[in-house]
């Protein structure tokens, strides 16, 4: 029977799903992208209805990927990508894919093997940025959308590999702008967690979701209706329970008189192969001749979609006589032709499953050692060829174990639970009398296993194995050992095991037989920062001064670099700042003395000099430092400090007013800590999100990161960092309208008006906020208090940036009184000590309340300039809702100012609207009235409600439920 027919035949029943997906396709033409899912149990007709949408996209002249997961090939790095783009990406795609430069070429070739040719050999890339091969395939997607729509049709998305399933959440989380549509077909109960929570936020997106339950039993009699008794049809509508895949194996096996009737009920265990479908599969092999079946048997080992050649060497029998048993497969519709010349696929991956398992375990041991051999002798990478030897290497094998060891450092950067599986497999084979001789050849695949584990997430499982190695290292190894006890350390730490870390690092200290050795110093300053995560200022400050002391007797420039600039972030802690400038000079000096050959020792040195650079507002000499820091990490294949790093970057570049530079860098550092499974950097990143955010003007997404720092800083515990986390979302409550909930939120997470768990230099920063809050509550008394309080908190801190934090909270205070003389004097100090600082937006924000003060005193001039001087500012940093705010007062005085934001891109719909008509329709959707939208955006409520007159022409609706639904439809979910 022909594919075509048979579809139709299996989607009897299926009129509202059809309906379903050709909206989708319907949608994608139009602008609007989407995401599909399709849920159900084996054989229940998601695969027919895949196949339905990617014909109707075909139809319409829309680029399809279409690709499966193969249940026998599931650690294969991003293999269901592979099967879908891979063939067309190494031939049309190429010159496409060109125009993403050498890196990025770089990039995709680590997902799709059919690059390699096209692309400069490089040094590989570290695991905690393999995010980058996901933004290349993202972008390569949007780049095809502006020809023609795409649709991206994943199967068997529950038997994807792990690197599939990390690059599928990272296009659902950051979504694909343009007409590019990534529809998923899996069984809900065995596809992966990570996966499921990525979904449940699509939904709320706006995604498509079909739930593919079973036929009723009118449904299932036209779907068999060539078995002509009732009874019968009834009897096999019990036993396949509606599921249709079931039902035509029952039938076919009826119709070729196969005993039916003593079969037990198909409904059973969950996602097992129920008995009479089993009974109807091998009945169809028994009617094979024995060398098809062999053949067959072959083709199951070989995969998914295969070449029969690669089938005929599985199986042991003679190339040369493989054709003539392969027609006879393709005429009992066993196997069936592919769109690629000379390879052929499984009519269903059930059948595969059956064939699969009907074979002896002998047999299939030496089926994939042959296939071994074969991939071997075509050149295939060692990847491709790890699961067959995995499957049937001996103990003892060194040839194997070493092909393991390969195959898990060539997917390691970007496929780590691969690499992870690999390693692991090599180290079950390794002969025990390989252990010895220094335990060399157990270590060499024990560290990449623990390295890999961590970089995939299992945490606790790479910190058991990080045990494993220091009870297996000889003593004269204690390098490695002093390496390796601080990644235990850290692990510890990440898992929230704080006791558990500093007592790992005092142990390693009281072993050491030289308390006054370099390997000394470097366990005390992992106390420094033991003491640093759980918010131990006066710990750390202990711990940074024995460091010191101990580094500057042994007289090791490196060493000592790295102890004074710790020192000097415990100095700034507990508000020691002139000592902490002395030690930071100390160690700067030091650092830019030192050759490059002792750049690998500096790592830390890096991190610690940026973190006392954005705290001391050396905002460009911490980018530099961290710039150079990440260089190293990139470089050593160092990749502990990656996210810390890039975190300290994004926010000196956002003190710096660079807000579009800053979001990429904590876009990157929340793709690094979802990766790694680190709750501890995805606090820290969120919250930095949060922030930019907040200052860029895009409120909701700001609330929406701080919401979600909140909660992953509850599985991480009560810290410092989870209070600081709170605060950003407290400041986003405040510029979201919300003043009452800023102000409980806030003083709830700093344990009240004292904000003590937060070092003395930033608490002018939330007493800032606070004042606001309290004016926004029309608490003047209170705002007050807050104020003096900030006045009280700089006293002695000379960081300027603070100071005109608490001076800003005194001008805003004043000018609620009245007092707008002094208000404007307090306004215009606390713009030039932003000015000092570097802080731009703050400086601007201090200038927009200076011109609103002196207009108020009468002096329209000196205002205006004031005025027109934060516009501008503002403008040029991102910051569009203070900008606005600035726009606002200048029309007031009747003053001509641009209107900002970019034309839509298409005649209708969505991709119709401006970026203001976007803005609006955003706060139409989560329910904002007329007046409160023009609050929001600083406009008249006639102003307003042009815009959403405008909304309806253009998305043709009547109602402003509809317009959320529109935006709701096209708007990716955000990160």
């Amino acid at each position: 029977m022909h594919d075509a027919a048979q579809r139709s035949r299996r989607l009897v029943g299926r009129g509202r799903e059809l309906e379903l997906l050709a909206g989708v396709v319907d949608g994608v033409g139009s602008g609007v992208s989407g995401v599909v899912e399709l849920r159900g149990e084996p054989g229940i007709g998601k695969s027919s209805l895949l196949d339905a949408l990617t014909a109707e996209a075909k139809a319409r002249g829309h680029l399809v990927f279409a690709g499966r997961a193969a249940e026998f090939e599931s650690d294969q790095p991003f293999g269901v990508f592979v099967d879908a783009m891979d063939d067309w990406v190494g031939t049309r795609g190429v010159h496409l894919v060109e125009q993403a430069g050498s890196a990025g070429l770089a990039e995709l070739a680590a997902v799709f093997p059919s690059l390699p040719s096209v692309v400069t050999a490089g040094p590989a890339g570290l695991q905690g940025e393999r995010f980058r091969s996901h933004y290349a395939v993202r972008l390569l997607l949007e780049r095809l959308a502006v020809r023609r729509p795409v649709v991206v049709a994943l199967d068997d998305v529950h038997w994807a590999d792990p690197a599939s399933i990390e690059l599928i959440c990272h296009l659902l989380r950051r979504g694909v702008r343009g007409r590019v549509v990534v529809a998923l077909a899996f069984r809900p109960h065995q596809v992966s967690p990570r996966l499921v929570a990525e979904l449940e936020a699509a939904r709320r997106g706006g995604s498509t979701v079909i739930e593919v339950r079973p036929l009723s039993s009118a449904e299932a009699a036209e779907l068999v209706r060539d078995v002509a008794e009732d009874e019968l049809r009834a009897r096999l509508y019990e036993q396949s329970g509606g599921n249709p895949f079931y039902l035509e194996q029952l039938a076919g096996a009826v119709q070729t008189s196969a005993v039916c009737g003593h079969l037990d009920r198909a409904v059973g265990a969950e996602w097992e192969l129920p008995a009479p479908v089993r009974a109807a599969l091998l009945g169809e092999l028994d009617r094979l001749s024995p060398p098809a079946r062999t053949l067959l048997a072959g083709a199951a080992v070989a995969g998914e979609q295969l070449e029969p050649e690669l089938a005929a060497r599985a199986a042991g029998i003679d190339e040369r006589a493989a054709p003539a048993h392969l027609d006879e497969l393709l005429r009992a519709d066993l196997l069936r032709d592919t769109a690629v010349p000379r390879r052929v696929r499984f009519r269903h991956p059930i059948v595969r499953h059956a064939v699969y398992a009907s074979a002896s375990t002998g047999w299939r041991l030496m089926a994939h050692r042959r296939l071994a051999a074969a991939l071997g002798e075509h050149g295939a990478p060692v990847a491709a060829r790890a699961y067959h030897v995995e499957q049937s290497a001996q103990s003892g094998d060194l040839a194997a174990v070493t092909l393991l060891e390969q195959a898990g450092h060539a997917v390691a950067s970007h496929a780590p639970a691969s690499a992870a599986r690999w390693f692991a497999a090599a180290l079950r084979l390794l002969p025990a009398d390989r252990d010895m001789a220094g335990g060399h050849r157990r270590l060499e695949l024990l560290e990449p296993l623990a390295t890999s584990l961590g970089s995939a997430g299992h945490l606790p499982e790479s910190r058991d194995v990080m045990h494993k190695i220091l009870a297996a290292l000889p003593s004269q190894r204690s390098a490695v050992r002093g390496r390796l006890i601080p990644f235990v350390a850290l692990i510890e730490h990440l898992l929230g095991n704080h006791d558990a870390a500093g007592a790992q690092l005092h142990s390693a200290l009281r072993a050491l037989p030289d308390p006054r050795s370099a390997e000394a110093v470097a366990l005390r300053l992992e106390l420094v920062s033991d003491r640093f995560y759980v918010n131990d200022n006066d710990g750390m400050l202990a711990w940074a001064r024995e460091a010191y002391l101990g580094a500057t007797a042994l007289d090791d420039s490196a060493l000592r670099a790295n102890t004074a600039v710790a020192l000097a972030v415990a100095e700034y802690k507990t508000a020691r700042l002139r000592d902490a400038e002395a030690h930071y000079r100390e160690a700067t000096a030091l650092v830019d003395g030192l050759p490059d050959g002792h750049l690998a020792q500096l790592l830390g040195t890096f991190f610690w000099l940026g973190w006392y650079g954005q705290c001391m507002e050396h905002h460009d000499e911490g980018i530099r430092y961290l710039t150079r820091g990440l260089a190293v990490s990139r470089a050593t294949g160092q990749g502990h400090l990656m996210v810390p790093m890039t975190i300290g970057s994004a926010i000196c570049t956002t003190w710096r007013g660079r807000l579009a530079g800053a979001a990429a860098l904590a876009d990157d550092a929340m793709e690094m800590s979802r990766l790694s499974g680190n709750d501890q950097f995805l606090t820290w990143s969120l919250a930095l999100r949060c922030w930019i955010a907040t200052l860029s003007g895009d409120l909701r997404a700001g609330v929406a990161a701080g919401e979600e720092a909140v909660e992953v800083a509850r599985r991480v515990g009560d810290n410092y960092f989870a209070a600081i986390t709170s605060c950003r979302l407290a400041e986003a409550r405040l510029e979201a309208g919300e003043p009452h909930r800023c102000v409980a939120e806030l003083l709830a997470a700093v344990e009240g008006p004292e904000l003590q768990p937060l070092e003395r230099a930033i608490k002018p920063h939330f007493y800032e906020i606070l004042t606001r809050a309290e004016l926004g509550r029309g608490r003047h008394d209170a705002a007050e208090r807050w104020a003096t309080l900030a006045a009280q908190a700089v006293e002695g801190i000379t960081i300027p940036g603070r100071a005109a934090e608490a001076l800003r909270a005194r001008a805003a205070v004043a000018l609620a009184r009245g007092a707008a003389r002094p208000a404007a004097e307090a306004a215009l100090a606390a713009a030039d000590a932003a000015d000092r600082a570097g802080d731009r937006i703050d400086a601007a924000r201090a200038r927009l309340l200076a011109g609103r003060a002196l207009l108020t005193a009468g002096q329209r001039q000196a205002g205006t300039a004031e005025l027109s001087s934060a516009l501008h500012e503002l403008e040029a940093c991102g910051a569009r809702r203070y900008r606005d705010q600035a726009a606002r007062e200048l029309r007031r005085l009747g003053l001509r100012v641009a209107r900002r934001g970019t034309r839509g891109q298409g005649s209708d719909g969505v991709p119709a609207l401006s970026e203001r008509e976007r803005q609006v329709a955003e706060l139409v959707g989560e329910g904002r009235t007329n007046r409160e939208i023009a609050g929001e955006l600083f406009v008249s409520e006639k102003t307003v409600e042009r815009h959403v007159s405008k909304l309806f022409e253009k998305l043709g609706v009547t109602g402003r439920g509809a317009v959320g639904a529109a935006i709701a439809r096209a708007t990716p979910t955000a990160s």
